[in-house]
């Protein structure tokens, strides 16, 4: 009679030998089905005991199964064998097997280059001298790492006010100016609504070009409550114009430009949109003032921020209701409130005098941020996404 090891490494039908394989350590025999099997163990437990209260009280076997719902045969099976659940539930199946080392890194390798959406029909014929089953818990368990190293958490941020919350960036790097004047343009939008405000080319990034810009959008269409913007937007003009309108500035934390990533992916579509009006006017690569606007237009017209059916940003920007004294008060009120228990956790006991401009950035971002959740201009949550989706079940199913 053959030894264990002399039988795997018997050739196959194919002529090739199968390499050695090896148990599995123990605490990962059967795992996925343990606790199934450990539920119906419990299960046949109970039967048994109440098949026993029955026989104690002159009742028969058949009743008792009658009442547990099996056959009598079934329960005198669980009778005679109670004996061997004593050292833990029984698995079914073959216990499950391990590659030898180098078998193992060579198909670690290939599922690395061909990633972990394969399947079993391509990966069989590749490694023909590998047991199936061995082949599958390999391609699980690598699928099972890949979800693990893809599990992503986001933040969703909905902003439910249309107007109340305003934008604004500038684009740099073009190359060429605008009709060969402009260097920059400044973008303004409208989160509530995805509404872009402003596509404008401006001289220079200096404060005196964005507050005019701002002024003038803010008599035309009135102010908003909260101003977004990063750190090239921290002039004292600027502070003073917006506090004049009665408008909170919230500046992104210093090197962090996704705080502020809604205007930056504003200006990434506006930056498609315009190169594609310059091509279609025989000018690629070249803007012209003409081109920004017909961009800008075109955005709030025919984009879809609420899905192919919900409405575009021209639609929600005219339907908005316009911010009401009242409204501004209550969220004045909210923000200062915020801004006490900020202060103490951010600056304890320091003084006026002693914070630095940095820091009371800091507290009135926290604030502001604090208020806006309170008031319900915005809504945020988590939401778990995976980048990778397979044909089949993962290990764990």
């Amino acid at each position: 009679m053959k030894t264990a090891m002399e039988a795997r490494t018997m050739p196959g039908d194919n002529g090739a030998k199968r390499p050695e394989v090896r148990d599995e350590s123990p605490h990962r025999k059967h795992v996925f089905q343990r606790p199934k099997r450990q539920a119906e163990a419990s299960a046949r437990r109970q039967a048994l005991k109440i098949a026993r209260w029955i026989s104690a009280h002159g009742g028969k076997l058949d009743e008792a199964a009658r009442l547990v719902g099996v056959s009598p045969r079934t329960l005198r099976c669980w009778r005679r064998s109670r004996k061997d659940w004593r050292s833990g539930p029984r698995m079914r199946g073959r216990g499950v097997r391990r590659l030898d080392f180098q078998t193992r890194t060579r198909i670690l390798e290939l599922l690395k280059l061909l990633g972990p959406r394969v399947g079993m029909p391509t990966l069989r014929p590749l490694v023909p001298d590998v047991p199936r089953s061995a082949l599958r818990d390999m391609l699980h368990r690598f699928r099972d790492v890949q979800l693990y190293f893809e599990d992503r958490r986001n933040y969703v941020l909905e902003w439910t006010r249309p107007g109340a919350v305003w934008a604004m960036d500038h684009k740099d790097r073009l190359t060429a100016p605008i009709d060969g004047r402009y260097p920059h343009a400044l973008a303004q939008r409208d989160l509530g609504a995805n509404h872009q405000i402003d596509w404008l080319p401006v001289d220079s990034k200096e404060a005196e070009e964005t507050d005019r810009a701002l002024e003038a959008r803010y008599r035309e269409l009135g102010p908003p409550l909260v101003q977004k913007a990063d750190g090239g937007f921290t002039a004292k003009s600027t502070r003073e114009l917006v506090k004049r309108w009665g408008v909170f500035l919230l500046l992104s934390p210093p090197h962090l430009p996704n705080y502020n990533g809604s205007i930056e992916a504003g200006i990434c579509s506006m930056t498609a949109r315009t190169d594609h009006h310059a091509a279609r006017s025989g000018r690629p690569g070249e803007w012209s003032c003409e081109d920004l606007e017909a961009a800008r237009l075109e955005a709030n017209e025919t984009a879809r921020p609420r899905g192919c059916n919900g409405p575009t940003p021209d639609e929600l920007w005219a339907n908005r209701v316009p911010i009401s004294q009242q409204e501004r008060d209550s969220f004045k009120a909210a923000v200062e409130k915020s801004r006490s228990f900020w202060w103490r956790l951010v600056v304890g006991h320091k003084t006026r005098e002693e914070v630095t401009q940095a820091e009371e950035d800091d507290i009135m971002r926290k604030s502001i941020s604090s208020a806006l959740v309170a008031q319900r201009y915005l809504l945020e949550w988590r939401r778990r996404s995976f980048s990778t989706t397979f044909p089949g079940k993962s290990g764990k199913d």
